[in-house]
């Protein structure tokens, strides 16, 4: 047990780690690139980089991860996106901010999932119990991020004081110390099919997604999700205001969303029962839903807080539950199987974030958050026939 905690803390102190270096680094990106004279048009292309190339070296880093190893293909990740945040610093204008990007994201792709690859499979040796709690353990470091996100961003608020490149400048060194402490903390595995070449893990990947039918199902749930996921990040702020919400108020709702998501993610799954973190992530998936389909019915202030809150409240729940709901249907080569599952949830978000500026600015946020209830609804049904599927298995 004291071996199975350590490797536990092992993984949240990392998880932590990661998003703390990334929060304290990029908590001032839109104001630094403005300060530098990038348009908005430069800024979103920018944007656009990172979710290009994540999709396409995604699997490749999956299948990196699952032959040479998960500490491995974390260190290089993390190591590349040190690099890319230094680049960020340094850079002056539209071309070096792409560089900067290019780097970051390929590190992404690198660790993407090499850090959750390889807790599970040093706790299935560990326990050698398939159903363990992992939602429990993934819901509590995503509460945990509530305070390094807090404490990055007012850390990146003061370093910005000096000058608006400084937090990046941090960001770099933080990402470079997270390199030696990732290789000394963190034991290496590699997948199941790691003395096979890279292309043979990238087929077996695919087809360990392909053909197990549960996972498909999910990975189409999680496309739909996706899709709606930008008509709410990428409008609240801008619809509060709208109404007029002064600066200091805006930054009061964001901290409310903020914490209810990352708190939301402390729920408990019993032990070895699947029907329990399948109905649980229908159910928070339902919020999401509610969240949107009461947005898009009222105007007034205090509905929209409260639906707001119930979305955050949804999509911090399903967050983890989806995760470890996940890793329990794959069987081999975690890495390279949860990157080709991301890489739907990736292309979801990219054709989101292009769908949701046309139709809210032709037909308002309103409109828009039915259209993102109706993604929602798609997407538990796609999940709700993955219950009923895995249920036929058993």
């Amino acid at each position: 047990m004291d071996r199975v905690r350590a490797v536990t803390l092992k993984y949240i102190t990392v998880f932590l780690a990661m998003n703390f270096s990334f929060v304290a680094g990029a908590a001032l990106y839109g104001a630094y690139l403005r300060s530098r004279g990038l348009s908005l048009t430069e800024m979103a292309f920018v944007d656009g980089v990172y979710v290009g190339v994540s999709l396409m070296f995604m699997a490749m880093g999956g299948g990196f991860s699952d032959k040479y190893g998960r500490r491995k293909s974390l260190c290089y990740g993390l190591a590349l996106q040190g690099f890319g945040f230094l680049t960020y610093g340094l850079s002056e204008n539209f071309y070096q901010f792409l560089l900067a990007e290019l780097l970051f994201a390929l590190g992404s792709a690198l660790n993407l999932n090499s850090l959750e690859a390889w807790y599970v499979d040093e706790m299935r040796v560990l326990t050698g119990e398939k159903y363990y709690d992992y939602s429990r353990v993934f819901g509590t470091a995503s509460a945990l991020t509530a305070l390094t996100s807090v404490s990055g961003s007012l850390l990146a608020g003061w370093l910005g004081m000096f000058s608006l490149n400084v937090p990046f400048l941090f960001g770099a060194l933080a990402y470079f110390m997270l390199v030696f402490v990732v290789y000394k903390l963190l034991s290496e595995n590699k997948g199941e099919s790691s003395r096979q070449p890279l292309l043979v893990i990238l087929r077996k990947g695919c087809k360990n997604v392909v053909g197990n039918k549960v996972l498909l199902l999910l990975a189409f749930s999680s496309l739909f999700l996706s899709l709606s996921r930008p008509f709410f990040t990428l409008t609240y702020q801008a619809y509060l205001y709208d109404l007029g919400l002064s600066a200091q108020t805006l930054g009061v709702f964001a901290a409310l969303f903020l914490l209810t998501n990352s708190l939301s993610g402390l729920t408990v799954v019993p032990k070895k029962s699947f029907k329990k973190l399948a109905y649980m992530t229908l159910s928070s998936t339902l919020l999401v839903f509610v969240g949107y389909f009461g947005l898009s019915n009222h105007y007034d202030l205090t509905f929209f807080v409260l639906y707001a809150v119930l979305w955050e409240m949804g999509t911090g729940m399903r967050r983890p539950l989806f995760r470890a709901w996940m890793n329990l249907e794959v069987s081999s080569d975690r890495s390279t199987t949860l990157s080709f599952l991301s890489i739907l949830g990736f292309a979801g978000t990219l054709v989101g974030m292009l769908t949701m500026g046309p139709v809210v600015d032709t037909f308002g946020y309103h409109v828009g958050w039915l259209l993102a209830s109706i993604f929602v609804l798609l997407s538990f049904l796609w999940a709700l026939v993955a219950v009923a599927a895995k249920t036929k298995q058993h």
